[in-house]
């Protein structure tokens, strides 16, 4: 393993610690110039994945600082991206951070279902990353693999409030997925 490598490593040591000095130092201590192996050697996320999982806010903000240019639409090994990542774990502060910093709102889990996040927030019943990810632009009938969309996982999943949201921003309740239901048929 190089000292790049093991730098790394250390800097998802305090990631998961939460120590942020240690983070601030070993971050600094890269600089900008110097390529950041977001890997974390021992269970595949990223750092960024780390963060968002972690719901590290603060070492985020830090990151996107040191590092401008980092990509926030990399998936990890399981085909989620920063932004799924931190739907999944319905950190909003997090979500708006990454949406802020130019994630994009539409993209998919290539290796699950093709899910948008606003597929994952309709389905948890996250109303606050909903509204946050619609006004960010993510496509309110993003059809999944199965042709599913966010408001029939939310008509599903019993989140009325969700489902009203979508319904309010333009969702059309009568699009079938692949077993030819719809929104309607789910229980709108």
């Amino acid at each position: 393993m190089g000292a790049s490598e093991s730098a790394d490593e250390d800097l998802c040591s305090a990631i998961r610690l939460n120590d942020f000095p240690q983070f601030c130092h070993l971050l600094r201590s890269k600089g900008p110039t110097q390529p950041l192996h977001l890997r974390d050697f021992e269970s595949r996320p990223t750092v960024l994945h780390l963060l968002c999982l972690f719901g590290r806010l603060h070492m985020l903000e830090t990151l996107s600082a040191v590092f401008p240019c980092v990509s926030l639409d990399t998936p990890d090994d399981f085909g989620d991206t920063p932004l799924i990542t931190a739907v999944k774990i319905r950190s909003s502060a997090v979500v708006s951070h990454l949406l802020a910093s130019g994630a994009s709102a539409n993209v998919r889990n290539e290796l699950d279902d093709r899910d948008s996040p606003l597929h994952y927030a309709s389905l948890e019943g996250d109303l606050s990353t909903v509204r946050a990810l619609l006004a960010a632009g993510a496509e309110v009938d993003a059809p999944n693999q199965h042709r599913m969309t966010p408001l029939m996982y939310a008509v599903q999943a019993g989140h009325s409030q969700v489902a009203q949201l979508l319904t309010t921003a333009g969702a059309d309740s009568a699009l079938r997925d692949r077993r030819d239901k719809s929104a309607r048929d789910y229980g709108l």
